[in-house]
């Protein structure tokens, strides 16, 4: 199975927040999108990233050692993404205005 780019996000959030309730307000996601999206996490890794005590979620020792990497690569797919839509921009953009041009009466006649 491939992992996915949104399991993630949602392990990234639920670490930030420090549960899945605070994770939901801060994604928009519902806490049971967000657990599946861990479950699947967690079962491509092979590792249980998470303890889960009641209302409390704690980094398991393979849950930390995964958040110090998947942190930084969210952080470059982000300035990546805004590199490349920073570059389509400035191609979209172009140059636009009026262009005046001086010349003389001879260059005028002959080339225009």
């Amino acid at each position: 199975m491939q992992m996915d780019l949104r399991w993630i996000e949602a392990f990234a959030a639920i670490v930030r927040c420090g549960g899945l309730t605070q994770a939901e307000t801060e994604s928009g996601q519902s806490k049971a999108t967000l657990s599946r999206q861990l479950a699947r996490l967690e079962e491509v890794l092979g590792a249980q990233l998470f303890t889960r005590t009641g209302r409390k979620v704690v980094l398991t020792e393979a849950g930390r050692a995964f958040y110090a990497h998947c942190d930084a690569l969210l952080a470059e797919i982000s300035a990546r993404v805004e590199s490349a839509r920073t570059q389509v921009q400035e191609m979209n953009a172009g140059s636009a205005g009026a262009l005046s041009v001086l010349s003389d009466t001879e260059f005028s006649t002959t080339f225009v």
